[in-house]
């Protein structure tokens, strides 16, 4: 069903509860399982939470490329695929019995996180409704916070009934009915076309967005009572670096005031501020007492500004 402002909710309805299957079990399933399989293989909560994270950076740093992909080719084979990994990786983690072997299964396990959590779900939505996106991240992200609501004392019951090892194996098989089915019979071809056309954006609102941020500027300089000439470094998101000349060019800020790292590192999304500070910090550009204009441009048609003292 597709309404006549263009949003797929049929997909969306479907996306969500994909959402909140695969946050409940590559998840939150983790904090009831990661006890039991400590008291059986004799493992400290520091190590089998040090696999966790190392899962959590794997997602972060593959979610970039994820969503690379799904701009280019749609998500319907990368969230089945992620679903795939999921499913095999869970599998895996049901016959561990030495730390590296966890270690290993939860870098496969971030890995399909990145495929099949909110940020492949959001980049599809993105592209199936890029004019009303909104509404279905927000319908989305509403269904996917019940994820632990509804998993956790799932995840105790299983447990308690049939073990962790066991109740893995039944999660993999839920994943595989549910993560891996929903983007095949609902990311069908024709939605899938949609949802790679090369022209999905609003450049209107990109533009008004852009033209905000010169604006964004002088605001929070004016609310520090401070002055264009008294900030000794500008930073801007960096999504572009066109983007940044024109907010330059719109402030003649002279480039030597400005710092840009995007033709090293590509858009690093909501790092790249951050990367920025620490080059700057490192490389001597930024003394203690100077003031920083950050300025970010989001893919959300939204903007920010800030100024700190360093």
């Amino acid at each position: 069903m597709t309404t006549a402002t263009g949003m797929p909710w049929r997909a969306v309805m479907a996306l969500a509860v994909s959402q909140l299957v695969a946050w409940g079990i590559l998840y939150y399933a983790f904090a009831v399982i990661q006890a039991p399989m400590g008291r059986e293989l004799g493992w400290t909560l520091p190590q089998r939470n040090g696999a966790f994270s190392l899962a959590l950076c794997i997602s972060g740093l593959s979610a970039y490329h994820v969503g690379r992909h799904i701009d280019r080719q749609g998500g319907r084979r990368v969230m089945f695929a992620g679903a795939l990994i999921a499913a095999l990786a869970l599998c895996g983690w049901s016959q561990v019995v030495a730390l590296w072997q966890f270690y290993l299964v939860m870098i496969v396990i971030g890995i399909a996180a990145a495929m099949t959590l909110y940020e492949a779900a959001f980049a599809v939505v993105a592209r199936l409704a890029p004019h009303d996106y909104r509404r279905g991240i927000t319908t989305i992200t509403v269904l996917g916070g019940l994820a632990s609501t509804c998993f956790i004392p799932l995840t105790y019951h299983l447990v308690e009934q049939v073990g962790w090892r066991s109740a893995l194996l039944v999660y993999a098989g839920i994943i595989i009915l549910v993560c891996a089915a929903i983007p095949l019979l609902v990311l069908s071809p024709a939605l899938r076309e949609t949802s790679i056309r090369p022209e999905t954006t609003n450049n209107a609102r990109v533009f008004d967005a852009v033209k905000r941020m010169p604006e964004v500027l002088l605001e929070a300089l004016s609310a520090a009572s401070l002055k264009l000439d008294d900030v000794d470094l500008f930073l801007f998101h960096q999504a572009n670096l066109r983007i940044n000349e024109f907010v330059m060019e719109q402030l003649s800020i002279p480039p030597e005031r400005c710092s840009n790292n995007i033709q090293r590192y590509g858009n690093c999304s909501s790092a790249s501020i951050p990367m920025l500070l620490d080059e700057a910090a490192r490389g001597g550009r930024l003394q203690s007492g100077q003031l920083v204009s950050m300025t970010s441009f989001g893919s959300g048609f939204s903007w920010a500004s800030a100024v700190l003292r360093w």
